[in-house]
């Protein structure tokens, strides 16, 4: 198949698909490349862009799917990193977390803790009466998010955690606002919690504008 790019009259650039990639988003990024008079080499250049992200998308979700592995944390970095190049949003925030893991992965050495424990843990002693035993309230990072008008403000609180003395025992986000009940979100719930926000920060940058709208009609 031969594109000519529309903007000056250039040689023919030849397209050959990849067999792996016949169809789909890689052809549609060669076409565009092409028809803008391309040449081989920065078309290859994007196939490959293209073809590393489907591949990365694919391992980043089935190792979401399967996290037993251990490999959660990685791919969740790579897909933080990805967002902010794409977004051209700064690393530093980033270089900074992962410094900071690091770190505290390397001081975590005391047996029975996970490597998030930020060293604020809790040891529970229980009386015979209760049960007995010793358990463990792991405490991790904490993010908090607080939205205020200047007059009110909504404050809520994510907090990585595991308490041993609970029947599930497993790591989970802590969601809680200052006063009230909170939740306790293991992985699918987290899920489907991150996907509410990021539809809810989709809406928000949609009314963005047509606040910008609406007062420049009233101005007008």
């Amino acid at each position: 198949m031969t594109i000519v790019s529309p903007a000056a009259q250039t040689a023919p650039t030849q397209i050959t698909p990849a067999p792996e990639l016949s169809v789909g988003l890689a052809d549609t990024v060669d076409l565009a490349l092409a028809a803008f008079g391309a040449d081989e080499r920065t078309i290859r250049a994007g196939r490959l862009a293209v073809t590393r992200g489907q591949v990365t998308a694919i391992f980043t979700e089935t190792v979401r799917e399967q996290p037993e592995h251990g490999w959660l944390p990685m791919v969740d970095i790579l897909a933080d990193l990805t967002e902010r190049v794409a977004e051209g949003k700064s690393l530093r925030t980033l270089v900074a977390r992962i410094a900071e893991d690091k770190a505290r992965e390397e001081e975590a050495t005391e047996a029975g803790h996970y490597r998030w424990c930020t060293g604020q843990c809790i040891t529970h002693q229980y009386a015979e009466q209760h049960g007995g035993g010793t358990y463990i309230e792991h405490v991790g990072k904490s993010v908090d998010l607080k939205i205020s008008d200047g007059h009110d403000t909504i404050e809520l609180t994510a907090t990585l955690g595991a308490d041993e003395a609970l029947m599930t025992g497993g790591p989970s986000v802590y969601l809680t606002p200052p006063e009230g009940n909170g939740c306790f979100l293991d992985g699918p719930a987290l899920d489907t919690v991150i996907a509410d926000v990021e539809k809810f920060l989709d809406g928000l940058k949609t009314m963005r504008p047509q606040i910008e709208t609406e007062r420049k009609a009233v101005q007008s």
